[in-house]
């Protein structure tokens, strides 16, 4: 797994101060190849995005934003994503139009908006989705109740509404009729349909099965806010806990599993085979639900368009990861069980004094995948220098090259770009 700084894996600092290791990221990934293959960044968005919910609906990913309402994007050549349109509603903020989540069926698309300081009327809209490319809106509803994620169940739309309850829409027809709305839940933050029921999380840490009448089976208490819900294997319950990691639940409220994602979970979806995909703010990670336990098969990040972006939603259709952040939305592959080569570390910072001195610093490199990885060559500036390099690592195998500065007085900010048999990031 590969952690990009804009321009390079490496950069070297000369500055007035002790020798030491800049701060770490804020994660400390486990030592696990890829098993997600970068794509590309998806052209003609701007910078200023604020991706926050993504569904893919064919070969187009929806993706709801903060300031661009919501954008569609052609996924039909993974490496080759561009923008290819945005809706905007009536309901939207004239400046600032933007919407917060997004689900569906087959064919219709249910876009929500919730309130906050910009957005202040929660609103509500219908999309025909029959051909992605081209989406037919149907109907659009604003509302006094607040509306946070929708989940869809036999011709009824369930729509979590915090201190409200649960807002229920019948969307058996082409229309948005006024909701129906049941309280007495606690503050609803996000909702699943569950075979034949739905599950609900509150902002107060409670997990709650519920019928389609929305009578309440059981509640399970875990403490912490929930910001995502996913049915996986044997119809246990995933559920994103933001800094509390993720925790498991069986269909009958049992805590089967818990994992520390050592970062923010705030959504979830399902790859081909089951596992699920977590964004995770700092990173993306994929863990199987399997028999009961949470098992993290691979840790990787989008760091084409910043140097920390966060990694605030994510869909998933078969193989083809979506990827939304604050700065765009970029498309991944999903590859089990192949892990590399890979080369690590990246993202690394390393600054020492400018005292004139001459200095050495060792840096180690890492094979993290299941392949043999080759050291090509190193691009260094001027004032850096190091043995030539063709070495061969074999999984699991590290080298340390010795990269010698001349010295300096002056502050200075240099770069290393390193190639290797990276299959998805061969120069870093």
């Amino acid at each position: 797994m590969l952690r990009f700084l804009p321009l390079a894996a490496l950069v070297l600092t000369a500055c007035p101060s002790t020798a030491t290791r800049g701060p770490d990221p804020p994660i400390a990934p486990p030592p696990l190849g890829d098993v997600l293959v970068y794509g590309s960044r998806s052209a003609n968005t701007s910078t200023f995005f604020e991706a926050t919910d993504v569904e893919i609906w064919g070969d187009v990913a929806y993706v709801c934003t903060g300031v661009q309402s919501l954008s569609l994007h052609d996924v039909s050549e993974p490496a080759a994503p561009e923008q290819s349109g945005r809706l905007t509603f009536a309901g939207s903020h004239g400046t600032y139009p933007r919407c917060s989540h997004i689900n569906g069926t087959s064919d219709r698309a249910f876009v929500v908006s919730h309130q906050d300081e910009v957005q202040r009327t929660p609103w509500v809209a219908l999309l025909d989705v029959t051909d992605p490319r081209s989406p037919v809106l149907l109907d659009e509803r604003s509302t006094s109740t607040t509306l946070e994620e929708p989940a869809y169940l036999n011709g009824t739309l369930y729509i979590a509404s915090h201190d409200d309850g649960i807002a229920a829409f019948d969307v058996s027809g082409d229309t948005l009729p006024e909701a129906v709305v049941t309280g007495g839940f606690g503050n609803v933050n996000r909702i699943a349909a569950l075979g034949e029921g739905l599950v609900a999380g509150t902002l107060g840490g409670d997990v709650l099965f519920l019928d389609a009448s929305l009578a309440e089976l059981r509640r399970v208490s875990l403490a912490s806010p929930v910001y995502a819900l996913l049915e996986v294997e044997g119809g246990n319950v995933l559920v994103a806990l933001g800094s509390a990691g993720l925790a498991l639940l069986s269909p009958e409220g049992d805590v089967l599993a818990r994992a520390d994602t050592h970062g923010i979970a705030v959504r979830l979806d399902s790859l081909e085979d089951g596992t699920a995909l977590v964004a995770n703010w700092h990173d993306l990670r994929i863990y199987s639900a399997a028999d009961g336990n949470l098992t993290l098969l691979g840790v990787d990040a989008v760091f084409q368009a910043g140097d920390r972006p966060r990694h605030l939603a994510a869909g998933a259709r078969g193989r083809l990861v979506v990827a939304g952040e604050w700065e765009g939305v970029h498309t991944l592959t999903y590859m089990p069980g192949v892990s590399g080569p890979e080369l690590s570390p990246s993202d690394l910072l390393i600054k020492i004094p400018a005292d004139g001195a001459p200095h050495d610093v060792p840096l180690t490199f890492l094979n993290e995948g299941n392949r043999p990885l080759e050291l090509l060559d190193f691009d260094l500036d001027e004032g850096w220098s190091t043995d030539d390099i063709n070495v061969v690592l074999q999984p699991g195998e590290s080298y340390v090259a010795l990269l010698s500065f001349v010295g300096s007085t002056d502050n200075r900010t240099d770069s290393l770009f390193v190639e290797s048999t990276d299959l998805d990031e061969p120069r870093i």
